[in-house]
């Protein structure tokens, strides 16, 4: 194989690859879509917690001894102020989840409209 055809052969398998389109509903079937218009403890709240924050504030040695588990525990941070203040990465707050970006906006409205409904266990 000479030197061109070679070159010609990565160009074109470069050139192939690169024209990937990734569909998220495709990638990602049990991904939720956010929906401030719809929001539950049980639907968007806990399911957000688990995912995002039970790995370090679990039952087992939470981290900075807090425990995020169930319903009265979630609440209780949320109702203080400090569910929120760390998620939305917000002055004077510990940046949650820790080494991560800050949470999407409609995630953090989310949260937000569910304290503002005083966070019930829906």
């Amino acid at each position: 194989m000479t030197r061109f055809h070679l070159t010609l052969f990565v160009l074109l398998g470069l050139t192939l690859s690169s024209c990937y389109y990734d569909v998220e509903e495709e990638l990602y079937p049990d991904f939720k879509l956010c929906d401030p218009d719809n929001v539950t403890f049980s639907g968007t709240i806990q399911p957000l917690i688990n995912t995002k924050c039970v790995s370090c504030h679990g039952a087992t040695n939470p981290g900075a001894g807090i425990s995020l588990t169930n319903h009265a525990q979630i609440q209780a941070q949320a109702l203080n102020g400090n569910l929120l203040g760390t998620m939305s990465h917000s002055s004077g707050f510990s940046p949650m989840p820790k080494n991560e970006p800050r949470l999407p906006d409609c995630q953090l409205e989310e949260v937000q409209i569910w304290i503002d409904q005083g966070a019930p266990n829906n």
